[in-house]
């Protein structure tokens, strides 16, 4: 019969035994430092892609624009139109002004 159970003492004895021996047996770090770990790379990589969709955003921003632009200025060149780009510089100022900086910011 296994009076283990029934004595405090003992029962108190083979825990701190149960924990030395897994201590002893212990060979990586716990758990929760490589959950932290983890976290802050996480955190490192988000803000990372974060950066770089910004820039590729920037990048096909301005290459729309400028293609944009020469489309505009070709079509207006063949057909004779040279008030149309003028016309739709200010109207692309006036909805950056009014409502597209606050969609994109």
């Amino acid at each position: 019969m296994n009076t283990a159970f029934h004595d405090p003492d003992q029962v108190k004895r083979d825990f701190i035994a149960r924990k030395r021996r897994q201590r002893r047996l212990q060979l990586f770090a716990p758990q929760s430092y490589w959950n932290r770990y983890r976290a802050e790379e996480i955190a490192r990589e988000e803000a990372q892609l974060k950066r770089m969709e910004a820039a590729m955003d920037r990048i096909g921003i301005f290459t729309g624009i400028i293609c944009i632009s020469l489309f505009i200025a070709m079509l207006c060149f063949h057909e004779r139109i040279f008030w149309l780009p003028p016309l739709i510089s200010i109207g692309a100022v006036i909805w950056w002004v009014g409502w597209g900086r606050h969609q994109y910011q």
